[in-house]
């Protein structure tokens, strides 16, 4: 029998049939060489004793990818566990078929996002998940993801935390679901990783750039802009709905008359009054299909990207910057606290989830009755403490 080298393997000839040529120094370890010319390196070995023993003649690797000494090496570890009873075949095996973060990932999204959230929220997730979460832990085994490797994720995005925490959130519910589902035993390992300090981005349309803003969407509309982006983004302005919830709107869900909409979003179904400016915009929309929006394909909405580049080119002609389309929400909910709406009535009318998320606005109302006790303080302070 030859030592396995690299002149002896790169001499080999392929033959009509597979040949198996054993090394001379390391008993099972031999070289594959097919009819097309592919070698590879196995190892042959018994598991278990007698003759009822189980033979296992796994590849350790393709010549050219890996070299001699390479397998060589991988050879006598293996052996090594052979020896000790182990079958590392088998266990090679069931580490492949370990499911990796990426794998998780997929399945949350098709199994638990895709049917259970809003179309704004899965594309989030899914974006998300394939741009930060993947590239990062994708190829790490469920098992393998320990509290230290999340919290070094998370720190690594410290620049956006906001970003940062809504992958927390992602990796939370889906490492939830690996238990659930059994791909993955023991505690959470998103559990007492800290969430980064958020800071409200409550950015509020003045009445001046309101009215840039009106005046840049209807020049937008007389070049020939998607009259249907358009109409979303006035409809966000005076409704303070979300524009994924606008955007999946449907006829059959509309009734003018009545001047109500039928709401599937974020937070579940509600229903929702339809004052008579937002009536008047939907009323004026051609009817193309079942979508109060339609996208370029009548039987599919339109898409976030295109009502957020009409969005960005009205900001830009209006001279407005740092503001996003959800600050339209901010806008409507401050506007409903000064015109005096409760924390109850804003949480209904914007669909919040929380009465602490609409109680926000509410509070802002104190700052004026601050300023107000402060000067009334000041002035009997003042007269208290005079000697005339």
């Amino acid at each position: 029998m030859p030592r396995l080298t690299k002149s002896f393997i790169d001499n080999c000839t392929p033959q009509a049939k597979e040949q198996i040529i054993w090394d001379d120094q390391i008993p099972g370890f031999g070289l594959r060489v097919m009819p097309s010319g592919r070698k590879s390196f196995l190892l042959k070995y018994r598991v278990g004793g007698g003759r009822s023993a189980v033979i296992r003649k796994p590849s350790i690797g393709v010549y050219g990818s890996i070299t001699p000494d390479e397998a060589r090496s991988i050879a006598k570890k293996w052996m090594a566990k052979v020896v000790n009873g182990e079958d590392p075949s088998a266990a090679r095996e069931a580490s492949r078929a370990d499911p990796t973060v990426s794998n998780l990932l997929d399945r949350f999204l098709a199994e638990y996002s895709l049917p259970r959230n809003a179309p704004s929220t899965y594309a989030k997730n899914r974006r998300l998940a394939d741009t930060k979460i993947k590239p990062a832990l994708g190829l790490m085994k469920l098992n393998s993801v320990t509290p230290a490797v999340i919290s070094s994720f998370h720190h690594k995005l410290s620049k956006t935390p906001i970003e940062a925490n809504r992958c927390l959130a992602l990796l939370s519910t889906a490492f939830k679901l690996a238990n659930l589902w059994g791909l993955r035993s023991g505690d959470n390992p998103v559990k007492g990783v800290a969430k980064f300090k958020e800071h409200a981005r409550d950015r509020v349309l003045t009445k001046d750039e309101l009215q840039r803003l009106g005046r840049a969407l209807n020049d937008l509309e007389a070049q020939g802009a998607n009259p249907y982006g358009l109409a979303a983004i006035r409809l966000a302005a005076l409704t303070g709905w979300r524009i994924g919830e606008i955007l999946s709107l449907q006829w059959e869900t509309v009734d003018l008359e009545q001047l109500t909409v039928f709401i599937s979003g974020k937070t579940g179904e509600r229903m929702a009054p339809l004052s008579s400016a937002a009536a008047s915009i939907l009323s004026s929309l051609p009817r193309l299909g079942a979508h109060v929006f339609p996208g370029r394909e009548q039987d599919k909405a339109l898409t976030y990207a295109v009502v957020r580049r009409l969005w960005v080119q009205a900001c830009r002609a209006a001279d407005i910057s740092g503001v996003r389309i959800h600050d339209l929400r901010h806008g409507a909910a401050t506007l409903g606290a000064q015109l005096g709406a409760s924390a109850h009535i804003l949480r209904d009318l914007l669909g919040h989830r929380t009465l602490a998320m609409s109680s926000r606005y509410v509070a802002r109302l104190v700052d004026p009755v601050r300023e107000i006790s402060e000067k009334v303080g000041d002035e009997i302070s003042a007269h208290l403490r005079s000697n005339s």
